[in-house]
């Protein structure tokens, strides 16, 4: 589809010196300066997350508060280290906004470090 009357708006602004200041200066430099922060970002400033180092006894099962402000339910979580057992699975307790809960299904406790995505 043509609209005449964007193709006439465009060809009116194209010609103004201050738009073409702006964007061949102005634009061109915040974008450069967004690119640069954007490149510079780290893993966990990319992700909404909250992270807990716990022990899990043989067995058990751990209740660990929900940190997000807004209560959001986690959708992923990720072990990130762990000393003795890391067969560490989600518990058998339905995860609400309070609370979410871990398992070690293995032989020994476990004291691991868990982040949390929403």
């Amino acid at each position: 589809m043509k609209f005449p009357v964007f193709k006439e708006a465009r060809e009116s602004i194209l010609g103004l010196p201050e738009v073409i200041k702006y964007l061949t200066s102005e634009l061109s430099q915040s974008l450069r300066e967004l690119r640069t922060g954007l490149d510079r970002l780290a893993f966990l400033e990319n992700f909404e997350t909250f992270s807990v180092t716990e022990t899990i006894p043989t067995s058990g099962e751990l209740a660990i508060r929900n940190q997000f402000p807004d209560k959001t339910i986690p959708t992923q979580w990720l072990m990130v280290d762990a000393n003795g057992d890391r067969n560490i699975v989600r518990g058998d307790t339905v995860w609400d906004e309070d609370f979410l809960y871990l398992k070690n299904v293995g032989s020994n406790s476990a004291t691991v470090t868990i982040l949390f995505f929403k």
